[in-house]
């Protein structure tokens, strides 16, 4: 890689696998040199929990940016409270803040729904906003299929009972958020 390149550290979105992320990894230019870092495969109970988790396998003594992908714009925004001397700014793509639906779908079965198969024609429409892309759809399926349902289960539980303003609040970098104007989900 480039020596003047500017690291940026890629957290994954629900799945936690970056397998998602290998195109964003293959294109990026050259002058970024993108680190993906995947989630544990296993259930945890808090962001601030999973920050503590993630942060060892960020490197350290080189300036960095910090991206977080839907489920991991909160993980970004907690890492970066921890006020990493390094980092120079946070990136949420396609993320939130406060939970993005309803927080009556926490009474759901997620662990249960998670046990089924994904309707393709859900993914399709509520995930990229398309019934054409079956490339994609089929990467999204196989992806999620690879991860354990109860992760998920608790990921969406996560997703759902936390509020991050005041982190926001307290970020101490440059933030970037960019959102889709088409998201369903």
């Amino acid at each position: 890689m480039n020596d003047d390149a500017i690291k940026i550290i890629l957290l994954p979105g629900m799945d936690g696998t970056g397998e998602l992320l290998e195109c964003f990894v293959e294109r990026a230019p050259q002058k970024f040199e993108p680190f993906v870092v995947p989630l544990p495969q296993k259930a945890l109970s808090s962001y601030p929990e999973l920050a503590d988790r993630v942060i060892r396998h960020i490197p350290i003594n080189e300036p960095f940016l910090l991206l977080g992908e839907s489920f991991s714009g909160p993980l970004a925004l907690e890492i970066a409270s921890r006020q990493l001397t390094d980092l120079m700014g946070v990136i949420l793509v396609a993320s939130f803040v406060t939970p993005p639906v309803s927080q009556r779908l926490r009474w759901l079965p997620w662990s249960l729904l998670f046990h089924l198969p994904a309707p393709r024609a859900m993914i399709q429409r509520l995930l990229l906003n398309s019934t054409e892309d079956e490339t994609l759809a089929t990467e999204v399926l196989q992806t999620l299929r690879s991860v354990d349902p109860q992760v998920l289960a608790s990921r969406v539980q996560l997703v759902l009972n936390h509020n991050s303003r005041q982190v926001l609040k307290s970020c101490p970098a440059p933030l970037l958020s960019l959102q889709s104007s088409f998201a369903r989900l």
